[in-house]
């Protein structure tokens, strides 16, 4: 059976998937731009580890992903 489905997602959210051929971009002329993600905190001396922590793991998240995009805009 042969299934066919079309979505319009974020590339990030569907990343891994790209990379490892189970999904292709149809229509990638109409992709929009890439959009500037951030992540506000309060700076305080008593802030807390886990906001620290979090934003950490959101800027590896996105560094990976930014270069798998890249690489696979390459092919």
């Amino acid at each position: 059976m042969v299934r066919i489905v079309f979505s319009v997602t974020l590339e990030y959210h569907v990343a891994a998937e790209l990379a490892r051929g189970e999904l292709e971009i149809l229509l990638e002329e109409y992709e929009p731009e890439p959009r500037i993600v951030h992540a506000l905190f309060a700076r305080q001396k008593s802030a807390v580890p886990k906001v620290r922590v979090f934003i950490d793991f959101l800027v590896e998240l996105f560094a990976s992903i930014s270069a798998d995009m890249a690489g696979r805009k390459r092919r």
